[in-house]
């Protein structure tokens, strides 16, 4: 079977480039930090894209690639991927993604926490370089 076009995670991917970079260009217009727009950026293409994948589900067309929905958890879209989990009620039931995104949030959580508590209190064996850079002093 010869398929035109490139693969789905391509397409899916260059769209959501594509929406998270007009994500991030709306919200530097409103002045937000860089890394507000960039978490703005790309929930907008993760919550865009759960409503794709929601839509073609029920239509019968091409699928956004599950690999891609964890990936853009990854990099930031986690908020809105719970969001749109809830809102169109899409992948609540499969129980490997669902293992996966929740494996991804509490890594997420964990990390920023651990984030928190070092910027607070740097710990002593962090070269002083690194102590000075986290507490920013």
């Amino acid at each position: 079977m010869n398929r035109r076009g490139p693969p789905p995670f391509v397409t899916f991917a260059l769209l959501a480039a594509a929406l998270a970079g007009a994500g991030i260009a709306l919200a530097r217009l409103a002045s937000l930090s860089w890394v507000l727009s960039y978490l703005a950026g790309i929930n907008l293409a993760t919550l865009s894209l759960y409503g794709w994948d929601k839509w073609a589900a029920v239509k019968d067309r091409l699928r956004v690639p599950e690999l891609l929905l964890h990936l853009l958890s990854v990099v930031g879209g986690t908020p809105a991927a719970f969001a749109a989990q809830s809102a169109f009620r899409h992948k609540t039931v499969k129980r490997s993604f669902q293992v996966a995104f929740w494996v991804i949030a509490v890594a997420q959580i964990a990390l920023i926490g651990t984030a928190l508590e070092w910027r607070a209190n740097p710990p002593g064996w962090l070269p002083p370089a690194a102590r000075s850079l986290l507490s920013g002093r």
